[in-house]
């Protein structure tokens, strides 16, 4: 027989777990009821945040845009206006005032150099100076100008050109003139040379030297796996720049030799190469190129994966 309060205890405990088994079925239907409008509510909660982000990043991005572009409209109106004022200043003035061109040449210079060709400009402010009706102090003091002028330009360019890429880059070499006076067959300035790609060669050959203009005549000797690709005599001087005097290249690459610095007894010369993106606005490059350039990037895009 079971005793009296053990009986007790028993009877006690199947109302408390009836009571339990009651609390969690309503529990459970309640979270049923509750779980899917608190779900909905937290994803909506997230997604609008998202949306507004979102919104929030588009929006910033319209508006960077617009204000890029309206910089950009007032730059250009501006550097459009400044070239007008200074070219009508440049041409207006008389060779008989070499000063105020001077001073034109150097406002266009540091404003232009990228896009104008002012080896022109340069050479006739040259020869203005030298035929102005001036003391020899006078022409020295605007000749140092200029010449201060041209090689600031000539830096910036050389130095942008060259690191303007992985196939880019400058050789450098110098002569004397009793030297070159020596060797009528000409001097090796920059001997040929493996430079911006293993099968590619670079070489400069310096024949005559001009000390009234300031130039030299040079023989431009480019090699890609052991074919000439280029030889090429011309004139350069210390008024040409290598962003629109250069030769074009095969695979849309170009090369310029320039003369970095002119002195009584000898000179020194850069020979510079760079892809043609790098080179002046006026230089488009040619639909084959082009071409050329899209089916290489394409090649080299199905190897990689």
């Amino acid at each position: 027989m079971v005793p009296e309060d053990q009986g007790a205890q028993s009877a006690d405990r199947q109302p408390a777990s009836s009571v339990m088994q009651l609390d969690r079925q309503v529990v459970l239907e309640w979270s049923k009821v509750l779980v899917v409008p608190v779900t909905v509510a937290i994803i909506g909660l997230i997604g609008t945040r998202w949306l507004d982000e979102r919104q929030s990043i588009e929006t910033n991005a319209r508006l960077y845009a617009e204000l890029m572009s309206k910089r950009e409209e007032a730059d250009s109106a501006l550097r459009k206006e400044m070239f007008n004022l200074i070219i009508r200043t440049f041409l207006e003035s008389s060779k008989d005032d070499p000063k105020r061109r001077v001073l034109a040449l150097e406002l266009l210079a540091h404003n232009f150099h990228e896009s104008l060709d002012l080896s022109p400009l340069f050479k006739q402010v040259y020869k203005d100076i030298d035929e102005a009706d001036f003391s020899r102090t006078e022409k020295d003091e605007l000749l140092i100008r200029l010449i201060k002028l041209t090689k600031e330009v000539l830096d910036k360019q050389v130095v942008a050109l060259a690191a303007s890429s992985g196939v880019a880059g400058v050789l450098r070499g110098n002569f004397a003139f009793t030297e070159l006076e020596a060797r009528p067959q000409g001097i090796e300035a920059i001997p040929l040379t493996t430079a911006g790609e293993p099968n590619q060669k670079f070489g400069v050959l310096v024949l005559k030297h001009d000390p009234v203009r300031k130039e030299v005549q040079v023989r431009l000797e480019v090699k890609k796996d052991d074919r000439v690709v280029v030889a090429r005599v011309y004139q350069v001087g210390v008024f040409d720049f290598p962003m629109l005097d250069n030769t074009r290249l095969p695979d849309g690459q170009r090369v310029s030799v320039v003369v970095t610095d002119f002195f009584e007894d000898g000179a020194e010369i850069a020979l510079v190469y760079f892809p043609a993106s790098r080179a002046s606005l006026k230089e488009k490059p040619y639909y084959d190129e082009v071409l050329r350039e899209m089916l290489y990037s394409r090649t080299l895009a199905a190897q990689t994966k």
